[in-house]
């Protein structure tokens, strides 16, 4: 009985994840963030000075010139996923996926790396005003998040 769950489970999970993720493969590319707009936003909020705001946008833009490539090349992947539908190549979709993840360690990495250099840019109140602002952020994604798991 062991054995045979242990032979389905690796398969299970490939089928799962692969069927959770044909929504998301189907909408395409994530839509742009409004960088200007945010920055704006973080600015107003923590009452940033000039040379933090200054020092920040350095920051976000380097962070997206890194990332434009690798969000690219996500589509492309995600393009070449769905094109195996008719024609299913599972050593070449193991690739692709293994190269989804590399790119989503990367950028998460790049993010969080990010994150911190704004972070230890504000002064403590700031730090304050910044650790508010990403919990109210992160229970309006969850709220929305809430919608999707009905």
């Amino acid at each position: 009985m062991k054995q045979t769950l242990a032979k389905l489970m690796p398969g299970t999970a490939l089928i799962s994840v692969l069927l959770l993720s044909a929504g998301a493969w189907s909408m395409g590319p994530a839509p742009e963030h409004d960088l200007e707009r945010m920055l704006s936003h973080m600015a107003s909020e923590l009452d940033l000075s000039n040379s933090q705001q200054t020092r920040i946008e350095a920051l976000v833009e380097e962070n997206g010139q890194q990332g434009a490539e690798d969000k690219q090349r996500m589509f492309e992947i995600r393009q070449q996923l769905k094109e195996m539908r008719a024609d299913f190549d599972a050593g070449k979709a193991q690739k692709l996926a293994d190269e989804l993840g590399e790119i989503a360690s990367r950028t998460a990495y790049r993010m969080s790396s990010n994150q911190a250099e704004i972070y230890a840019l504000l002064t403590p109140e700031q730090q304050q005003q910044f650790d508010e602002m990403a919990e109210r952020r992160e229970k309006r994604i969850e709220k929305r998040l809430d919608k999707y798991r009905r």
